[in-house]
């Protein structure tokens, strides 16, 4: 038989002369082993702020909501703590750089601190709106559970 597989955006397909599957793949395993996964990228640029308009408005007026939903995607905490850290000084930045790497690293995005300090510091509103973005594309559809 020959088998080959493909994957896109999480999906593996594998297919013979016989049949064909398609299943979820959360993360590189032994069946994949033979191929090399190109380092992802964010989904949404720092500054493509208004691709995704409701992300934005949240963003604008209500940013605990979306911090929340982030965290709780991320697996670092629930909702409504989340959105309770981000009105204590300095919990909230040291906690928001967490977040931004645990989103880089579930989406597997080439990144270090040093960029997530700098888009954080810069441009905080463009990082948050891009998190939210990235989390929305999460396979839970941004609403991971622990």
């Amino acid at each position: 038989k020959q088998w080959y597989q493909r994957r896109v955006r999480g999906v593996v397909s594998v297919r013979s002369r016989f049949k064909s599957e398609k299943f979820f793949c959360s993360s590189p395993s032994p069946f994949l082993a033979n191929y090399n996964f190109i380092m992802g990228e964010w989904a949404h640029g720092l500054f493509s702020c208004f691709s995704d308009f409701g992300a934005c408005f949240m963003v604008s007026f209500l940013p605990c909501i979306p911090f929340g939903k982030n965290m709780e995607a991320a697996g670092l905490t629930s909702c409504f703590v989340g959105g309770l850290i981000l009105f204590v000084p300095l919990l909230d930045i040291i906690c928001w750089f967490k977040l931004r790497g645990a989103i880089r690293e579930q989406h597997g995005i080439e990144g270090s601190l040093f960029g997530d300090i700098f888009a954080i510091l810069c441009c905080g509103w463009c990082a948050m709106i891009q998190e939210t973005s990235q989390c929305k594309l999460s396979p839970q559809g941004g609403m991971a559970r622990a």
